[in-house]
């Protein structure tokens, strides 16, 4: 079972999903990719899986880039 978030109304993968999945490295750590989709992101203030589809895709895509920055 996939999280639905993941697709748009057609059942295609979402490009933003796909591109943000990839920065963070889903195909190594698929479960911590999840709870960065899933959880409360403090960086934008609300859970990014709800953001979707609301015209933030680059507010998406930076607080996605600065995943690991304080490592």
């Amino acid at each position: 079972m996939l999280p639905a978030f993941q697709f748009d109304g057609e059942g295609r993968p979402r490009s933003l999903v796909l591109a943000i999945n990839a920065m963070l490295g889903a195909a190594a750590d698929p479960w911590g990719v999840a709870d960065w989709w899933l959880g409360p992101n403090p960086w934008l203030d609300a859970v990014p899986a709800t953001l979707l589809g609301a015209g933030l895709d680059d507010q998406l895509l930076a607080a996605a880039s600065v995943v690991g920055e304080d490592d």
